[in-house]
């Protein structure tokens, strides 16, 4: 695994006062981090920022079904590492990208940084 100084997290949550925790929870611990209220900015990022791992929130606006961005994104970019996170302990897992660490709100910043560790070591290395 990569140094954190290395990973650019990109921070999706509808909440501002979330992703602004995260973001600087996660850059007092060596992240990079982008910040995104919808999925429609978050979608620009990922395809033009070099984004290691994607902090999901499970229902954005314009998603068809929980976790729907996180899955296309997982599906594009199976290099990318994804947490999935949720205030629901009853999500379907059947929505959850498989390869994704599910995070249940509240978590304390040890949590959050075990499940992005958890999150890239499942992530697939990029080709050459």
């Amino acid at each position: 695994m990569s140094e954190p100084s290395a990973a650019t997290i990109l921070i999706v949550d509808p909440e501002p006062l979330i992703v602004e925790s995260i973001a600087v929870a996660l850059a007092a611990n060596g992240y990079r981090t982008l910040q995104a209220m919808s999925r429609g900015i978050a979608q620009r990022m990922v395809n033009h920022d070099h984004v290691h791992v994607l902090i999901s929130h499970g229902h954005l606006h314009g998603d068809s079904t929980p976790f729907s961005f996180a899955t296309e994104v997982s599906s594009a970019h199976p290099d990318m590492a994804i947490v999935a996170v949720t205030s629901d302990g009853h999500t379907d897992h059947a929505f959850v990208p498989e390869r994704a660490r599910i995070l249940l709100k509240p978590f304390d910043l040890s949590e959050l940084l075990i499940a992005i560790a958890d999150a890239r070591a499942l992530a697939r290395p990029a080709s050459s």
